[in-house]
């Protein structure tokens, strides 16, 4: 379905809900010339927010530049080189010179 047949479709709906108030349906399509560029970037927009993608799934999202590439982007709340580490280990401290010091850099006994 592309965007002149959907048009065509919400106009439809819209008009049978006036029950043949034409005029109404004219002031609609003129109104929706209006708002539907805005609704549809901001639809857009929050496609693509990551705080809109459930725990633990990444959302693809395409993207054509102006030569005709597609680059695409994975986005999530959470980054999927996280589940690439063994779970349960963290580092606790590192040995230096000084001697042994925590993740922060204080200095341990």
């Amino acid at each position: 379905m592309n965007v002149n047949e959907s048009e065509r479709e919400r106009s439809g709906i819209i008009r049978g809900q006036f029950y043949g108030v034409w005029r109404g349906g004219a002031i609609f399509r003129g109104a929706l010339k209006i708002f539907e560029p805005q609704v549809l970037k901001a639809c857009v927009k929050e496609y693509q927010n990551p705080n809109n993608v459930p725990l633990g799934e990444l959302r693809k999202i395409e993207r054509k530049d102006g030569f005709g590439n597609t680059k695409i982007e994975f986005v999530g709340r959470e980054s999927f080189v996280k589940f690439m580490g063994r779970p349960g280990r963290r580092v606790v401290s590192f040995r230096t010179d000084q001697g042994y010091v925590d993740a922060s850099g204080r200095g341990l006994r």
